[in-house]
């Protein structure tokens, strides 16, 4: 034991106490009142020595740790005992984390305790930022959208967050500390095993998508090599597989339909890029060029025909759909082609394509001519009618207005006769000219 006395009859055993790196304090066990300090525990709490001794341990611990402070030494069995990591009071109000082991004494007869109080306020403080970038990081682990777990290089969960739990219907109780493959057995036979081992093995990250048919859903998994082990990032695809899949079957179809006729279908963007088109525009434009689709240059197509068709798409850029006729004339042939252009809007109604549609229209255009022709024959006829008919028709009707019906013997009749027979024949002249116009 250490007493006042000892102290004083051995000057190593003082030394050993007042030149002690560690803060050192004896204090009374009834009234608390510091008995003696050594020059650590003065500098540590800022007090002079004389300072020190008129407080008591009350006044270095804050209010809420006496209770503490009280069971501890009432429930205590042994003289030596670790306090543990507290809260000290220094001259100013300053707080200090202390470890503290103290031990029961007898100091010049009173029943003491000496305690040693090791300054750990930067460990705790450096404890304490761990910590709270720790929290802060599973904070963020917790809140985002994505899966995430760690494995560790036996392969065993170490931190799965909420997500994890929701997707893959699995709690923290299930899966910490339980390895990979016992908590999905089938991930065994899928892209899991190849790919993990890869990040685990070789230090890699990888990302790949898989369907983890237990739970009927697909992921994305991104998986990056860790000192531990590997850390996982997963989200849930399995909607947007299902759009990509509904995408790929409506894109078969519309290329079956599109494919499934002779008119020309095709779409262009805001640069004049094909976006794009059936088999028949394809086919136009290797006989335009003369050229497989593969081998086809901007260079291959005439500069005024781009800029006569970049003047339409133009056009249908400004929003207003409308139609024209192509016609095309190889020396040989004359082809007419009927071609729409249709403007395609986006959700903020600006335009963003157009769609074109071209149809061959050379037969209808021929019915058409067959058409005005004989709109010309009629115009004709009608020209006839109203003109050499009616003027042999006036005659005929003039000449009957001459005839003398009350004598029939009158001589002069004869003549109207013969004159009403020739103005017939004059207009069974222009009826056989009618015909002949008619083809009839």
């Amino acid at each position: 034991m250490l007493n006042k006395n000892s102290i004083s009859s051995f000057g190593d055993v003082t030394l050993l106490f007042e030149m002690n790196p560690c803060p050192m304090y004896i204090f009374d066990n009834e009234t608390l009142l510091f008995l003696d300090a050594n020059n650590a525990a003065l500098a540590q709490y800022g007090y002079s020595k004389q300072e020190f001794l008129s407080l008591t341990l009350k006044d270095i611990k804050p209010p809420e740790d006496m209770q503490a402070f009280y069971n501890l030494n009432r429930d205590s069995t042994t003289a030596y005992y670790d306090a543990g990591i507290l809260k000290h009071i220094k001259k100013g109000g300053g707080i200090v984390n202390v470890h503290v082991f103290s031990n029961v004494v007898t100091y010049a007869g009173n029943f003491a305790t000496l305690a040693i109080a090791i300054n750990i306020d930067k460990e705790v403080k450096i404890e304490s930022a761990l910590e709270e970038k720790v929290n802060e990081i599973e904070n963020i682990l917790e809140s985002i959208t994505d899966g995430f777990y760690a494995l560790n290089k036996n392969w065993r969960f170490t931190y799965i967050n909420k997500e994890f739990e929701r997707m893959l219907q699995r709690t923290r109780q299930d899966v910490i500390g339980k390895t990979f493959w016992e908590v999905f057995p089938e991930a065994k036979y899928l892209k899991f095993f190849a790919e993990y081992q890869k990040a685990m093995n070789e230090k890699e990250p990888v990302h790949f998508q898989e369907y983890y048919a237990p739970l009927q859903i697909w992921v994305s998994v991104n998986a990056y090599p860790t000192k531990e082990g590997i850390t996982v990032f997963f989200l849930d695809i399995t909607e947007q597989r299902q759009i990509q899949e509904k995408l790929f079957i409506d894109s078969q179809n519309l290329g079956a339909i599109i494919n499934n006729t002779k008119d020309i279908i095709w779409s262009i963007d805001a640069g004049f890029n094909i976006i794009t088109a059936n088999k028949a525009f394809w086919e136009r434009v290797e006989k335009l060029t003369g050229k497989p689709v593969s081998a086809i240059i901007p260079e291959d197509y005439s500069n005024d025909l781009f800029a006569k068709w970049r003047e339409y798409y133009e056009r249908a850029f400004l929003g207003d759909p409308y139609k024209i006729t192509w016609i095309e004339n190889d020396g040989e042939t004359i082809t007419y082609d009927e071609v729409s252009f249709n403007p395609v809007r986006d959700r903020n109604d600006q335009v963003v394509a157009v769609t074109c549609f071209s149809r061959d229209v050379t037969e209808q255009q021929s019915y058409q001519d067959k058409i005005e022709q004989q709109n010309r024959q009629l115009r004709q006829i009608a020209w006839l009618q109203s003109h050499k008919i009616r003027n042999h028709m006036a005659n005929i009707l003039g000449l009957t207005s001459l005839f003398n019906y009350e004598d029939k013997t009158d001589p002069f009749n004869a003549e109207i006769i013969n004159l009403i027979q020739q103005a017939a024949n004059n207009m069974d002249e222009v009826i056989k000219e009618i015909s002949f116009h008619t083809g009839n």
